[in-house]
């Protein structure tokens, strides 16, 4: 994750959005990943990795953008097939 500058962290730090997010993240996988060995963690490491930078960033666009190809990529691997 690439370092935010002044007026990024100033953005988020006053709505507490970057220290929350990141903290309930944090709490959830490291359990996680400790118990299975990363596996699952390295797994979803791509996946929370670029909505923790458009949260971050606070940019919407970005994050609505991923959710949709998200979305998109669930639908094609087990949505209903042809």
């Amino acid at each position: 994750m690439k370092e935010l500058t002044k007026n990024e962290m100033q953005a988020v730090s006053g709505a507490g959005l970057f220290d929350s997010v990141l903290g309930i993240v944090g709490n959830i996988f490291e359990p996680v990943r400790n118990a299975i060995g990363g596996a699952i963690y390295n797994v979803l490491s791509p996946i929370l990795t670029p909505v923790l930078n458009a949260v971050a960033q606070g940019v919407g666009g970005v994050l609505a953008k991923f959710i949709e190809l998200l979305g998109n990529k669930l639908n094609d691997d087990f949505g209903p097939k042809q």
